[in-house]
């Protein structure tokens, strides 16, 4: 196993492109991002991120000609356009000033935004008529279209930010009775901070990102379908770089509830209501979350050594075979001389490491790919539990010396090409 002394530990500090819009959960690190681009990614190649999430890769990768997302969130579309908006920061600067104008005087609210379909509250009463006002000032804004990705953006982090939401929660968890009944944010105040943010980053730079960036919100298991594919009108592509789901959302992530949340507001303004979902839609989208409809190849038990006649080997299963027909689908979109590149852990489940990395591998490996780097490094900068509770919900049981458990220590970076390419050599892992 080779661990990393790597080109980017002299890129810590330095950021992607609005790499703080969103605490978006998951993210690659940026020194990580940047360092893949610098080490993978020439300055004329296309790339393609199958699970672009909040789009810090791509953003990573601005000297490409061509750079295009998937994901199946609609808030990681969201993050993903706005990053690449190009905003006249003296606009963004005259929005923000507005906002203590509109803040005394606005109207009250023709609707009430917001969740329907929760079981508990997520906003005080207080809050959500804020946020329906919020909503109202800026739809009565004369805003172009990037204007509105990047204020629907920082809209989205500022519901985040007013909810009951735990700041560092990893899963949608609720602030205690006591802290709810203490809080009191203000979401013009949370909106102007977010915004104040970007107009910071903006400022700052000096050139905007080169090329097209092309996002879609899409299943990237139809990559595999003739006919489907979302993005197959811009390939073939020269670099793969991405950083798949290390899990299914029902199990570990869950991507959908978050995102729902900051979605239900989101969606209340002008040519934004396409982003309205569910948190449940969102989840039975992504990998492991819809029904099999392929005989896989593969057991689970090389990479996972759990009881296999668990609910948790056909969750396993069927997340593998997702991810399977993923890899199918981004073969068929790799030019012949092209890299793919993937940041991958082995989560725990069920009490077992899940070895992504070995399946990564063989995946590709069984298409006419070679290995040429396995390079493992300690995760770090990222929202993502140390430690979880494996119990859950059961209170007869959390509170039992076996409850806490490791989830992730490191990243795997696999960079796989395919065996014909002229020069490329099978490295040692």
């Amino acid at each position: 196993m080779r661990r990393s002394t790597d080109p980017g530990d002299s890129l810590v500090g330095l950021g992607t492109r609005l790499s703080r819009i969103h605490p978006y959960p998951a993210m690659v690190p940026d020194e990580l991002a940047l360092s893949l681009v610098s080490r993978f990614v020439p300055p004329d190649a296309s790339v393609l991120d199958p699970f672009c999430g909040s789009g810090r890769l791509l953003a990573a990768a601005t000297r490409s000609p061509l750079r295009v997302g998937i994901d199946i969130n609609p808030l990681a579309w969201l993050l993903t356009q706005a990053k690449f908006a190009k905003v006249d920061p003296r606009r963004l600067r005259a929005i923000i000033a507005g906002i203590s104008r509109a803040e005394g005087h606005s109207p009250e609210p023709a609707f009430l935004v917001g969740p329907t379909e929760r079981k508990v509250k997520w906003f005080s009463k207080s809050v959500i008529e804020e946020l329906s006002r919020v909503v109202q000032w800026l739809n009565s804004l004369d805003l172009s279209k990037n204007e509105s990705l990047l204020v629907a953006a920082a809209l989205s982090a500022a519901v985040r930010d007013v909810s009951f939401a735990r700041e560092q929660g990893w899963k949608l968890h609720r602030l205690d009775a006591e802290s709810r009944r203490k809080f009191r944010p203000c979401p013009w105040d949370r909106l102007a901070r977010r915004l104040t943010y970007c107009l910071e980053e903006l400022s700052k730079q000096s050139s905007s990102p080169c090329g097209r960036t092309i996002v879609k919100i899409g299943d990237s298991r139809t990559l595999a379908c003739s006919g489907e594919s979302p993005v197959a009108k811009y390939g073939p592509f020269d670099v793969v770089l991405t950083s798949p789901p290390y899990g299914d959302s029902r199990s570990t992530v869950q991507y959908g509830a978050a995102s729902s949340l900051c979605l239900s507001v989101v969606s209340h303004l002008i040519g934004f209501d396409h982003l309205r979902a569910s948190g449940g839609s969102i989840d039975s989208g992504c990998l492991g979350g819809a029904p099999v409809h392929r005989k896989p190849w593969f057991s689970p038990k090389p990479y996972w050594s759990g009881a296999d006649q668990s609910p948790q080997a056909a969750s396993i299963s069927k997340y593998l075979s997702d991810y399977d027909a993923v890899c199918d689908g981004l073969v068929d979109h790799l030019s012949p001389d092209g890299k793919a590149v993937f940041v991958v852990a082995r989560r725990s489940a069920g009490g077992y490491r899940l070895k992504l990395d070995e399946f990564t591998i063989d995946c590709f490996s069984r298409r006419g790919f070679i290995l040429i780097l396995r390079e493992e490094r300690p995760l770090s900068h990222k929202r993502t539990p140390r430690l979880i509770n494996r119990f859950g919900r059961d209170a007869t049981r959390r509170g039992s010396a076996s409850a806490l458990v490791p989830t992730m220590n490191s990243e795997i970076v696999v960079v796989m090409a395919r065996s014909s390419v002229p020069g490329v050599k099978r490295r040692s892992s």
